[in-house]
């Protein structure tokens, strides 16, 4: 029996800042069902920087018109199992791109640990992959210890504000950087040290004031000029790790500014500079992370914000809303 299902694919060849209208939605057919593979349905989706990349800048010579959305992460419930380690009914992680429905291989899928009171959508927020990131880090890039001063951009969304928040509770200093006062008044809340807006200081000059001893560790997800005005903040043994740059994934590199090569500081000070991508570390990894997450979160002892779009038709406007600053902490569809 086949199975009706949706998904959204490209409609237009991607330029700059996304837009939802580069997307469609179409109705497509499934297959049946095989031995080691399930039947799933999307019950949250999430939206993330790193989608910029992967879907306007395919290595293989870019995108297709007509083709599936291919990269993003959801919570889906098992509908039909041909694997007896994912009964019908469970509840897994997978990275199936923007569909409703899929039929996809049990090993590419990862059972949800109990939540409890916690809310299914924060398997894809503070208890899942940015959650996950913040933590692998800072604990496991960035060997964090007591005590230390953290420096963080793009602070209040879905990654940095768990980053900060995990530092804190680890007793360090944590400075802060988001673009507007409403999101810098909420990592205030959540007990930032030091919380500017970067469109209100200049950089420089808040860093002398805010670090006055220097930073130990920079948790990058901006890009641009900002790792170079931080290396001149930066302590002899400190760490950066790279996790984003937002601020150049929608501009062709032909208009991207010429910056100042940083490797004299890099190599007097000593640094460590890791381009960190969580999906680089082996699944084995992450099942302690994630059980410590989900704790915190159950104890209130890390705080979250998401901004739900209600319906599977809101993925590419939730898409687009991520790039526009409007919202801060973690963007969900509900299917």
């Amino acid at each position: 029996m086949s199975i009706s299902a949706k998904k959204w694919v490209f409609a237009e060849k991607l330029t700059n800042k996304p837009k939802k209208d580069f997307f469609k939605i179409v109705d497509f057919t499934l297959p049946e069902v095989k031995d080691g593979e399930l039947l799933v349905q999307a019950v949250y989706l999430s939206v993330d920087p790193y989608m910029a990349v992967s879907n306007f800048y395919d290595a293989t010579g870019g995108i297709k018109i007509g083709e599936t959305v291919p990269a993003g992460e959801q919570c889906a419930k098992v509908l039909k199992s041909k694997d007896s380690n994912f009964p019908e009914g469970s509840l897994v992680l997978v990275a199936c791109g923007w569909v409703s429905h899929a039929v996809v291989p049990a090993a590419q899928c990862k059972k949800i640990p109990d939540f409890g009171e916690v809310s299914l959508s924060l398997s894809l927020g503070s208890v899942g992959m940015p959650g996950l990131t913040a933590c692998l880090a800072l604990f496991e890039s960035a060997e964090l210890k007591e005590g230390e001063t953290v420096l963080i951009s793009s602070a209040s969304g879905a990654v940095g504000n768990v980053a900060g928040q995990l530092a804190k509770l680890k007793g360090c200093k944590v400075i802060g950087f988001a673009g507007d006062d409403e999101k810098v008044d909420w990592i205030k809340e959540l007990g930032f040290d030091h919380a500017y807006n970067y469109k209100k200081v200049k950089l420089d000059e808040t860093l002398k004031k805010s670090a006055p001893d220097g930073i130990d560790i920079y948790v990058d997800m901006v890009g641009g000029e900002w790792p170079i005005t931080a290396f001149n903040h930066m302590k002899v043994g400190s760490r950066i790790v790279i996790i984003g740059q937002i601020s150049i994934y929608n501009k062709e590199p032909s208009t991207l500014p010429a910056l100042p090569y940083p490797f004299f500081d890099i190599l007097m000070k000593g640094m460590k500079i890791h381009g960190f991508g969580v999906f680089n570390y082996k699944l084995e990894t992450h099942d302690g992370h994630i059980k410590y997450l989900l704790n915190l979160v159950s104890e209130g002892k890390l705080k979250y914000k998401e901004v739900l779009y209600e319906g599977f038709e809101k993925q590419a406007e939730a898409f687009e809303a991520l790039f526009d600053g409007s919202h801060f902490g973690k963007i969900i569809v509900k299917a």
